[in-house]
């Protein structure tokens, strides 16, 4: 049985490792149906595709609001009891990015993508989970089906895979330690430096290296607080797998500047959702020495010799 963190560890790798940055669902549905993946998908009747819709939107709509008694409804009678016994995690909201019908339009394989908040060891992680449901038709009306096979076993939160021999845990390895899994995804996006120093009344500027271990890409965004004369500029918004990016921070320095309280810059990675402080530590330089004042050269040997002759 898995727990809304182990989903949580398995969702953020399936989302990293085999779409990188998670394609826009409004991209995959607004597909025209000759380019869409399905044989079958291209000629489904719009009533038919319609019916399944609002069904599989009822369904996810009870588990946005946490009536899973209300999804009950929408469950095939031989799949209730897997239903009610598998964890839920709270989804904030969902969307169908692609429908794959089959056997004349009487089965289909919906995917869906989920945004949701995970907590781990206190700090929260937006994650989007990819799910991969099975619906038939019967009397006239879609159901949601669990289908275990010999194999693997599909959930409505992701698909467990049994290897190894009798007795032994089918749970993948990010299922088994689930928050090492996360650490491990967590700790593929580094910054080089979590601590930069800066001259406040002077200009003056330090450079923080993103790199990004992922195998997909990543996209980052630097927040900067509301300090005067102070700037963050990142280099390039988008890291491909391998890549490194630099962020600039720069002091204007005005002369007149004040002692400055140390602030942090966060910078956002998407599709993680993590959060990657910066602290930013202001001096006071030494104010520069006045220039010497320029001296008048001294008269050489022969002039003051001339002027004593004359």
């Amino acid at each position: 049985m898995t727990t809304p963190l182990k989903v949580a560890a398995v969702s953020m790798a399936l989302c990293v490792s085999l779409t990188g940055l998670p394609q826009s669902p409004a991209q995959e549905t607004a597909k025209p149906p000759s380019e869409r993946t399905s044989t079958e998908d291209a000629k489904v009747p719009p009533e038919v595709d319609q019916a399944l819709r609002a069904r599989v939107a009822q369904f996810y709509q009870a588990h946005v609001d946490g009536k899973y008694r209300a999804a009950d409804q929408f469950v095939g009678e031989d799949s209730k009891d897997a239903f009610f016994g598998m964890a839920k995690p709270h989804i904030k909201s969902f969307e169908i990015i692609r429908i794959d019908y089959s056997e004349n339009f009487t089965k289909a394989e919906v995917a869906l993508l989920c945004p949701a908040d995970w907590f781990l060891r206190g700090q929260k992680v937006a994650v989007k989970i990819p799910l991969h449901d099975l619906w038939k038709l019967e009397n006239g009306q879609w159901l949601w089906h669990v289908m275990p096979a010999q194999n693997e076993l599909h959930t409505p939160f992701g698909t467990v895979r049994k290897t190894g021999k009798e007795g032994e845990s089918p749970l993948p390895d990010a299922v088994k330690d689930p928050v090492a899994a996360a650490r491990t995804i967590l700790n593929q996006v580094s910054l080089d430096k979590s601590t930069v120093t800066l001259k406040i009344n002077r200009q003056d500027s330090a450079e923080v290296m993103v790199k990004n271990s992922m195998p997909g890409a990543i996209r980052i965004q630097a927040a900067s607080p509301g300090v005067p004369g102070f700037s963050s500029t990142v280099e390039k918004e988008q890291i491909g797998a391998g890549e490194t990016a630099k962020i600039v921070l720069r002091t204007a320095g005005a002369k007149d500047a004040a002692a400055t309280p140390d602030t942090m810059v966060q910078v956002r990675v998407e599709p993680t959702g993590q959060i990657l402080p910066v602290t930013v530590k202001f001096v006071m330089a030494e104010p520069e020495p006045p220039a010497p004042a320029p001296q008048t050269p001294a008269k050489s040997k022969k002039a003051k010799k001339k002027k004593k002759t004359t």
